[in-house]
């Protein structure tokens, strides 16, 4: 069993201690989106894998499991999400535009003056999100964001 698997079972039975405690005390269950079958990385998170089971919970302080996977459908699972347990709302991001190793345009500007390379990301991003870049002239590292259009703007450093 890999760690992430351990640290996830420990947390949801921790979740289960702590809300059958409370039982006496508030006896409130509420409903948690939970797969039905068991998600890996970088799978889409689609409606269809999804139920909602009700659990005991504390009432005291916001619920940091998914309630309604409706607004993640379309994100993809960070990490394996085991069938029938309740989901963490960290569980999910975005997909990504952009992988390791990509060959992209790199564009910066500034008073005037462009200047259009290729460059390699060295990290995924998405839409709107910062990557780091290697000049493929120069080797030089930089920072930019990444365009809809799939162009990297540089930013000046």
């Amino acid at each position: 069993m890999n760690r992430g698997r351990v640290l996830a079972s420990v947390f949801v039975f921790m979740f289960v201690l702590i809300e059958a405690g409370s039982q006496e005390v508030s006896g409130q269950e509420r409903d948690l989106a939970v797969p039905l079958r068991t998600l890996y990385p970088n799978e889409m998170i689609r409606q269809e894998d999804f139920t909602n089971r009700p659990f005991l919970y504390n009432p005291i302080g916001p619920s940091r499991f998914v309630q309604n996977i409706e607004n993640y459908v379309g994100l993809l699972a960070k990490s394996t999400l085991p069938a029938f347990q309740p989901v963490h709302i960290s569980a999910f991001e975005l997909q990504r535009s952009v992988t390791v190793g990509t060959l992209l345009r790199l564009v910066f500007q500034e008073d005037g003056i462009t200047i259009s390379t290729a460059g390699i990301a060295l990290q995924k991003a998405s839409i709107g999100g910062s990557l780091q870049v290697r000049n493929t002239d120069t080797g030089a590292v930089l920072t930019g964001f990444l365009q809809k259009d799939g162009i990297v703007r540089i930013r000046p450093q």
